[in-house]
């Protein structure tokens, strides 16, 4: 009977072990061949593997990491992650977004001619959800003259300033926009610098990690991208039937009251509300410093006027507008927000003027938008909406029929 047993084990262990090998190594050759052909996966699988949503979209680059491949075509949405959420998908429909890619990987310009404009920047300067509603094409048709959009998704400083370097002496714009968005910009120093260390920026480490790295990463974002799927089928309906949801989303959840009217938000990034004296002092803002000092420089071989654009995060807008419905993470840092969320853009006003470069914050003109009644973001995104974006190109507009005639490079 032992034996019997005992030979029944052996052949669900040979039998198990059979399974995972065919498996894995299905697996391994699917993988494989996609490595080859990465596209054959379409839409469906760049939205569910963050490994192939890059691969799609970029292509790598000796000291940018990586670029927008050329002439691409990039159709998503915003906000979908929280759709089908019970509470905060509520009357929420995800925004249609189709983004096209000129031969140098930047959103096209919208009105023929040569740009004497330009705005370097990440997904703030990138993003609108049709080519003729991003930032730059906004301020063109307001200006009526053309734009140059040097806005790439997931960069920071050290891309901004070679992006200057690189198409700033070709195309010799008399302005440029020198983004800084408050988000992330800081971490975004830190994960350049850490790349040149590790070789991983964020999740683009496709073109520098070995063949087996990467493959056990897609097995990785695989498992987790199956097993949310069968937690979100099994907890959303039980979550319908309770009348509440238990996931991480109503813990970054905020409830905004704007006018008489209100909606529900999430946030991602917490606004820095350390003193001047701790972020002066931080390894990261020095190397801004130093990022600044580098592009005054270029500024003055260019004979260009530089503009460094703030950007706040949404909670640096909103905070004042959360009620008490808001999530636990939001009221964990309330107070901070309320007294301390200026910092950041102080210090960089004043690393900014310190080296002569022209300064302007689109802080005072998404406070407007909200005192009259309107939501300057995407509900369940990080970025601008139109409405956001819109007031944004007016507000520059004014800023630039401000400047003096002879500031080029101050």
């Amino acid at each position: 009977m032992l034996a019997w047993l005992r030979n029944k084990f052996l052949l669900l262990i040979l039998a198990l072990f059979i399974t995972v090998f065919t498996a894995l190594g299905g697996s391994l050759a699917l993988f494989t061949l996609l490595e080859f052909f990465p596209d054959l996966l379409g839409n469906a699988g760049t939205n569910a593997l963050p490994y192939y949503a890059l691969r799609h979209r970029y292509e790598a680059d000796p000291v940018l990491i990586f670029r927008n491949k050329p002439d691409l075509t990039f159709i998503g949405s915003l906000g979908a992650h929280a759709a089908n959420h019970p509470i905060l998908g509520k009357g929420f429909t995800p925004v249609p977004y189709v983004a096209h890619f000129n031969r140098d990987g930047f959103r096209p310009a919208t009105m023929p001619g040569i740009p004497e404009i330009a705005m370097i920047g990440d997904s703030f300067i990138e993003i609108g959800e049709r080519d003729d509603t991003t930032l730059p094409a906004l301020l063109s048709a307001t200006l009526g003259q053309p734009v140059l959009n040097l806005g790439t998704s997931w960069y920071g400083p050290h891309q901004y300033l070679e992006l200057f370097k690189r198409h700033i002496i070709t195309h010799k714009p008399k302005i440029v926009f020198f983004s800084f968005f408050a988000g992330n910009d800081i971490s975004d120093i830190k994960s350049f610098l850490q790349f040149k260390k590790t070789g991983t920026y964020y999740g683009f480490n496709f073109y520098r990690a070995d063949f087996l790295s990467r493959y056990t990463t897609v097995l990785s974002q695989s498992y987790t991208f199956v097993s949310k799927l069968i937690r979100e089928k099994i907890r959303v309906p039980i979550a319908r039937f309770r009348g509440r949801h238990q996931d991480g989303l109503m813990g970054e959840a905020i409830h905004i009251k704007l006018g008489d009217s209100s909606f529900w938000d999430t946030f991602i990034y917490e606004p820095d509300t350390r003193s001047i004296e701790a972020l002066t002092l931080d390894p990261a803002w020095l190397t801004l410093a130093k990022i600044l000092d580098e592009l005054k420089i270029e500024a003055l071989k260019t004979n260009t006027s530089v503009v460094v654009l703030y950007i706040p995060s949404k909670l640096e807008i909103y905070a004042p507008y959360c009620s008490e419905k808001s999530g636990t993470r939001f009221k964990a840092i309330r107070e901070k927000l309320l007294t301390g969320s200026a910092t950041a853009e102080a210090l960089l006003k004043k690393l900014t003027i310190e080296r002569d470069l022209f300064y302007v914050s689109t802080t005072p003109v998404l406070n407007k938008v909200m005192e009259q009644g309107s939501a300057p973001f995407y509900r369940y995104d990080t970025h601008w909406n139109e409405i956001g974006r819109k007031a944004t190109a007016t507000y520059l507009a004014d800023f630039i029929a401000a400047l003096p005639q002879s500031s080029a490079a101050n």
